[in-house]
């Protein structure tokens, strides 16, 4: 017989109620772990202000008689004051001999997902904005690739990698935005294992393919300014396609060991995520065994991929406008910066997130919502403002978009 904490409210949960040490009757219930307390004592409330408990599993100890199956640990007096009484001391011992002997082999089968921590009265609220948000950027990346397709003008390298670029903030978002709005609207914070790692498989790998296609688009910038006569040479539908296929085989194998590592580990205890999606420092708090090589790949993946990614890109933007500077005409000079505008605003806004993710995750404890928030935003702010801002900067984009609605008649902004 395993005998449950619950407090009054109904808003704690099992392991708050585990996590801490109980006294009843003289007897010290030392620290229950989660998995004796699932499944196998029913709770009842008598009173908004007490709590009783009443064991439904009368050979749940080995067969060791504590007390018969149905009866009352602990009673409410009218109105609504607790008297527990005394636990029998084999009942504590067997206890505490079940905790350390089969915790260890108990696996959770879910993760539950709770939502915003600190907001949860009132995260459905957030539901509208974020809703809107992925409808932006399902219908604007789609608008852009059906315009790349149908314009002739923009059947060019760069335009190319721009429609890849759409496609990934699709798959990025819709990986996602439709569990979190789950969450919010029909309370459906459920997620099998398998579920939780394909989704930070698909977060690792779009995440990273974003960053490829950042350097890819800085290459493709840097030979149109460095080495205008041998453009056409170099960047061409060939150089495309082979860059593609390099970064989707980069990003997609080098995410695998990230699901790999997380499902070899064991998950014997909580199983709350604090978190709106399968983070995966979120899921690696909850393992009961030694989690330092996920630390570890995480923070290989982080500065070997994604760090070096940066610091193409960083070379890349130097040299360009060290050849913008070196232009005799003031004109040209503001039509070459114009013209890569659009593409540093987007690098500038994906790295700061990132960095700043990185640096607030140490906050998570006083200020758990900041990179809750943050890391949401990363997944869905990026497919909503990329093809944004590409159709407001970029003179040929923003052509193709008036041909495509039917106002040829309107001049470009």
């Amino acid at each position: 017989m395993v005998l449950n904490l619950r407090w009054p409210e109904p808003e704690k949960r099992l392991d708050q109620a585990a996590d801490a040490t109980h006294s009843w009757g003289g007897v010290w219930v030392d620290s229950l772990s989660p998995p004796l307390l699932f499944g196998l004592v029913g709770i009842y409330h008598a009173s908004p202000s007490c709590f009783v408990f009443r064991v439904h599993h009368e050979s749940a100890i080995s067969g060791v008689p504590c007390v018969s199956s149905g009866e009352l640990i602990s009673g409410c007096d009218p109105p609504g004051r607790c008297q527990p009484s005394r636990i029998p001391e084999r009942c504590v011992i067997v206890l505490k001999d079940l905790r350390d002997s089969n915790s260890s082999k108990f696996q959770v089968s879910e993760f539950i997902l709770l939502g915003f921590p600190g907001i949860h009265s009132w995260q459905h609220w957030l539901s509208l904005p974020l809703a809107l948000l992925y409808l932006l950027a399902l219908s604007a990346n789609i608008l852009i690739l059906i315009i790349i397709s149908k314009e002739a003008t923009l059947h060019q390298p760069m335009y190319h990698f721009l429609g890849i670029l759409a496609v990934v903030d699709m798959g990025m978002a819709t990986n996602i935005m439709p569990k979190i709005l789950a969450i919010l609207w029909f309370n459906a914070k459920s997620i099998s294992l398998p579920e939780c790692f394909l989704q930070m498989y698909v977060i690792h790998t779009f995440m990273l393919m974003e960053s490829g296609i950042f350097v890819c688009m800085a290459i493709d910038r840097y030979v149109a300014i460095r080495r205008p006569l041998r453009y056409p040479s170099i960047i061409n539908e060939s150089f495309v396609v082979k860059a593609t296929v390099f970064m989707t085989l980069r990003n997609s194998l080098s995410s695998i060991p990230v699901p790999v590592l997380a499902a070899q580990r064991h998950y014997c205890s909580k199983n709350q995520i604090k978190h709106c999606l399968c983070s995966t420092l979120g899921v690696a708090s909850l393992s009961c065994d030694d989690k330092r090589i996920n630390s570890v790949y995480q923070l290989l993946l982080a500065w070997t991929l994604m760090g070096s990614d940066l610091g193409l890109i960083i070379i890349s933007c130097v040299l360009i406008l060290h050849s913008v500077l070196k232009l005799n005409s003031a004109e040209a000079a503001s039509k070459a910066l114009s013209t890569h505008t659009s593409h540093f605003i987007l690098i500038l806004f994906f790295y700061t997130i990132l960095i700043v993710l990185s640096v607030t995750h140490g906050a998570t404890k006083t200020v758990p919502l900041i990179p809750v928030l943050l890391s949401v935003l990363e997944n869905v702010i990026p497919p909503a403002l990329n093809p944004m801002v590409y159709a407001l900067k970029n003179k040929d984009l923003r052509h193709g978009l008036y041909k495509f609605l039917k106002l040829r008649g309107c001049s470009p902004l």
